[in-house]
């Protein structure tokens, strides 16, 4: 799975839901764990997790598609987007900083 997420031009994510604050499907953190150009439909809360340019953002079906056709055809752009979602995963995203974050929100001390 890593390699195909990696190795397309652009990975489409929408999330099962998009009107409930900071739910975001597993996809969504797969996508810059395997360093993918994720075209994202946003949601509450979804540039607190990954920054516009980490991922790329839309609202309405007719903008992906914009985006998507942008990016199939920029390659230095969309290769851009891959590394900076990678890195920025790896530094945010990992299994402990995503634990510690569980412990603060229930308020237990890690």
């Amino acid at each position: 799975m890593a390699a195909i997420y990696h190795s397309s031009d652009c990975c489409l994510d929408i999330s099962h839901f998009w009107d409930i604050d900071g739910y975001a499907s597993g996809r969504y953190f797969y996508t810059g764990g395997f360093g993918a150009c994720s075209i994202t439909k946003r949601f509450p809360g979804c540039e607190e997790l990954y920054p516009e340019g980490t991922k790329i953002y839309f609202n309405e079906a007719d903008e992906a598609v914009e985006k998507i056709k942008y990016y199939q055809t920029h390659k230095k752009e969309r290769e851009k987007v891959k590394l900076v979602a990678f890195e920025h995963n790896k530094k945010y995203h990992s299994f402990q900083n995503r634990f510690i974050e569980i412990f603060k929100k229930l308020n237990i001390k890690p």
